[in-house]
């Protein structure tokens, strides 16, 4: 792609998270292949992590405070191609394409349609991170099968050269993770956690301590539901963390209840995920059944066949050194089914240099 000029534009709300990762790998892999990138994100930790990539033009807006300047610079520097994250970003992003005639580009992430029925006529290229968010969109919003392309989260590459902590060692100090942003739409994460924590005292007389990793607008509402439902003593709200502490916060878990970039990422690392996203409580998948939880992107979506087995029964499934051992085998080797960092950027560069050639 050298010399390609690529505006990326992303609007992100919570200091940190899935999304911010997905856009700043597409930003590292876009320079390394030799493109011109412009960012355009919300001022914060997204622009900092693009600026330290040594991204050429990186340009921190507040969306609430109009942002005409900005689009005129964008216009202004003539680029080839635009590549948007949904919500305003992706108004932006429009706007840029169809006034300097470049190709446009948007991924999807999760269940956010952002009213695509009414623009996708000017969109190049859609991009999901699932084939379930695929299928939505094409099936509820008509947009045509040939302009939707899957492209997963990708895992660090480093990450799977983590060794696996063995199920006796996590059970010295027994933790549930539960991972990710404390929306409105995450109330089955908690539900998820709850749901574990209580089979794993009650069928295995494991005291597991809840911690969640993440933040959001209902934190104070989920910490109560949390507390209210296991002890106060049992829970911790850890926050937000930089993103390098997180494989190993992950790794020592026993569990993790997740969606998303999380849900991956725990397997990455070698523990079992209850899936639970913003349309669908997935459970604990079995091994064999993996490749259809990752497609749903963890209950994001409703999964292509039923997949939530009790969690009393998925828990015997898994709680012995061997059957997790197994299970740690199993979802690493999904991550390496496609989802490594290396494999995705690969995809991501293919796929976009199509578009503009």
């Amino acid at each position: 792609m050298n010399g390609v000029r690529i505006v990326l534009t992303a609007f992100t709300v919570a200091s940190w998270g899935g999304l911010h990762e997905n856009v700043i790998g597409a930003c590292k892999a876009l320079h390394e292949a030799g493109a011109q990138v412009m960012f355009i994100g919300t001022e914060g930790a997204v622009c900092d992590a693009a600026r330290k990539l040594g991204i050429p033009f990186v340009i921190g807006v507040d969306w609430n405070t109009g942002i005409s300047s900005v689009r005129q610079q964008a216009i202004d520097w003539h680029p080839d191609l635009v590549f948007s994250q949904p919500f305003n970003s992706r108004e932006l992003g429009q706007e840029i394409s169809e006034a300097s005639g470049a190709s446009f580009v948007v991924m999807f992430h999760g269940i956010a349609h952002d009213n695509i029925h009414l623009w996708h006529d000017g969109l190049d290229r859609l991009l999901v991170t699932a084939p379930s968010i695929g299928a939505a969109v094409e099936g509820y919003s008509f947009v045509p099968r040939d302009k939707i392309t899957v492209i997963p989260n990708g895992i660090d590459d480093a990450i799977l050269e983590r060794p696996t902590i063995p199920l006796s060692d996590k059970l010295t100090s027994p933790v549930v993770a539960i991972v990710g942003r404390l929306s409105h739409d995450k109330l089955r994460m908690i539900e998820g956690g709850i749901a574990v924590a209580r089979t794993l005292e009650s069928e295995h007389g494991i005291h597991a301590q809840v911690r969640v990793l993440g933040d959001g607008p209902r934190r104070r509402d989920f910490e109560r539901r949390l507390r209210a439902a296991l002890g106060a003593d049992r829970v911790a709200m850890d926050g937000w963390l930089d993103p390098s502490e997180i494989p190993g916060r992950l790794g020592a878990s026993l569990i993790c209840v997740s969606a998303g970039r999380g849900a991956l990422q725990s397997l990455a690392v070698g523990t079992p995920v209850f899936g639970a996203g913003a349309r669908a409580s997935v459970g604990i998948s079995r091994a064999d059944a993996l490749e259809v939880a990752a497609d749903c992107n963890f209950g994001d979506y409703v999964p292509a066949s039923d997949l939530n087995v009790s969690v009393v029964e998925s828990l015997h499934g898994i709680m012995a050194d061997d059957l997790y051992s197994q299970f740690q085998k199993a979802g690493r080797d999904v991550v390496c089914n496609g989802r490594t960092q290396s494999q995705v950027d690969r995809r991501l560069v293919a796929e976009l240099s199509a578009v503009v050639n």
